[in-house]
């Protein structure tokens, strides 16, 4: 935990359930903690309750706004779409919605990160420790 002490931290999707909770604990390890959501399903209230953190509210499709961020040394990709009746109701959408990130990802994300001297991205839970 140590570790942490120091590090910038950003979190997509904080304002969402998991993402609170571990903006909740991250800001008793680091006074860096950053959480960027749309708040399409996360909550205001959740951010509130997280007043060590510095909030932007941003969706992770405009790449332009995501990569203009302060440089974070850790970055919790934890946005989503999470409502399953929505995705079961419009399946192309949130299929194209995520073909979309992910070619720009491909295309911007990994260079406009590398350029924020990000060191390392985690991609599951199951990664981190905490």
């Amino acid at each position: 935990m140590a570790q942490l002490k120091e590090s910038k931290i950003l979190v997509t999707g904080g304002a969402g359930f998991i993402g609170y909770h571990l903006c909740k604990k991250l800001t008793s390890l680091t006074p860096y903690v950053t959480i960027y959501d749309n708040l399409s399903s996360g909550k205001l209230e959740n951010v509130k309750d997280v007043p060590k953190a510095k909030f932007v509210k941003g969706d992770i499709l405009n790449l332009k706004q995501l990569c203009n961020q302060e440089k974070a040394d850790l970055i919790f990709h934890l946005a989503a779409q999470v409502v399953v009746p929505y995705s079961m109701e419009n399946p192309t959408e949130d299929f194209e919605t995520a073909q979309r990130y992910n070619r720009e990802e491909r295309k911007q994300v990994p260079k406009s990160f590398y350029s924020i001297h990000l060191r390392h991205i985690p991609y599951s839970l199951p990664q981190i420790r905490i």
